[in-house]
């Protein structure tokens, strides 16, 4: 009768899921290579795929641990006011175009529809209307975290549009809503990828496609490159210019878009003095941070568009008022997850609390395993407008 009953006993215990025996997620904890296993069910709940697939290995390796810290508040941005005070002057219309006289902030504070949100996301600002990062290193890693290889290159970013922080707002003089923004990379190391040049002109019309030209040093030419679909890798690395910041393409009226919101597992904000130290040799495409659990928004946008590298993007967003992205899947036409970007914190000024970029990026392809580490470099603020020709931006690789 006993081994019956413990028989029993035994089959129900099979049957109950094993997220009941899983270890709770909260501050205090700290996970690592050690206990790591006990947490994978909460890993896997408050972890997007893209953030679980970059950072899980790191702690099953033993490269990083995952401290988790109470979840601070953080102050409301002038970004972020800008756009609280957007709230109720904007539609966005059947074909995805935004309707409304938009001048800076994101244009719908608290979103009701996919359109209204990806519209926000869309309109975000992930640093102070220009900025020039001198010295930037791309790190780039294969799956069993071996190194690879790396570039470096002097990136530089002016809006010409929806400006918040710097004169002029909120828009340049005479620019009549034409140019949305000027964004030029200068490659300064290997030798193999020195003096390349990048220069990428943004359009406001959504219709309009980006003006992207290349200097090609080992032709000593100057080529025009496709604006309507800038998805070739980067370097060789796992970036391409349509994910620069998770996501740079355009609304366009094919994109149709569900949305939802709940926790998530995200790197704490830090104060741009207390960057967090990176070893490419100990921490690989990792890096150790703190986390906190905070609620973002999960944007899914399915592009409907068989000629483009995806079929689908889902960005998952800050509800703080920014809309920053935090992270995002990239999936290809057969519907398989392809590029990940993951791990993306942000960084605030020591005095103001303001937004000031971020300092760390990952990207990686979720088919192969390949990892990309961006660590940035010193940022100067501001990006004057005379730099953004070929000719001033090859002085810098000189």
């Amino acid at each position: 009768m006993k081994r019956e009953m413990f028989s029993i006993i035994f089959l129900l215990l099979m049957l109950v899921p094993m997220t009941i025996f899983a270890k709770e997620i909260k501050p205090g904890v700290v996970i690592t290579k050690d206990n790591y296993e006990d947490y994978l069910p909460e890993l896997k709940r408050l972890l997007n795929p893209a953030t679980f697939l970059t950072i899980v290995p790191g702690i099953k390796n033993g490269w990083i641990t995952m401290p988790v810290v109470e979840t601070a508040k953080y102050p409301l941005t002038k970004y972020g006011k800008a756009t609280m005070a957007n709230a109720g002057k904007f539609k966005v219309a059947k074909d995805n175009s935004l309707i409304g006289d938009w001048k800076n902030g994101a244009p719908f504070p608290h979103p009701k529809t996919g359109a209204e949100l990806a519209w926000s996301i869309y309109r975000r600002r992930e640093y102070k209307d220009g900025a020039k990062w001198p010295y930037s290193t791309y790190y780039m890693f294969a799956k069993d975290g071996s190194y690879d290889r790396y570039f470096s290159w002097t990136e530089l970013k002016r809006h010409y549009t929806g400006r918040v922080y710097r004169e002029p707002i909120p828009e340049e003089p005479g620019n009549k809503g034409v140019i949305e923004s000027k964004e030029g990379q200068v490659f300064l190391a290997p030798f193999d990828l020195k003096s390349f040049v990048q220069l990428r002109i943004r359009y406001e019309a959504l219709g309009k496609d980006d003006d992207v030209y290349a200097y090609i040093p080992a032709l000593r030419r100057l080529r025009r490159l496709s604006g309507s679909d800038v998805t070739d890798p980067v370097g060789g690395s796992d970036l391409c210019m349509d994910d620069y910041e998770i996501w740079r393409q355009k609304v366009d009226p094919k994109m149709t878009f569900q949305f939802s919101e709940r926790d998530f597992l995200r790197p704490r904000q830090y104060l741009s003095d207390e960057r967090p130290p990176y070893d490419r040799d100990k921490t690989k495409w990792c890096v150790q941070m703190e986390w906190e659990i905070r609620p973002l928004w999960v944007l899914e946008i399915n592009l409907n568009d068989p000629n483009y590298i995806y079929s689908k993007r889902v960005l998952y967003a800050e509800k703080d008022g920014t809309f920053r992205l935090a992270s995002g899947e990239m999936f290809d036409q057969r519907g398989r997850i392809f590029r990940i970007h993951a791990g993306m914190y942000h960084s605030l000024t020591a005095e103001e609390k303001e937004i000031h970029m971020f300092w760390h990026y990952n990207c990686g392809n979720a088919q192969t395993g390949h990892q990309t580490l961006l660590d940035v470099g010193p940022v100067t603020p501001g990006c004057p407008k005379k730099i953004f020709s070929i000719k001033k931006l090859l002085r810098l690789a000189r």
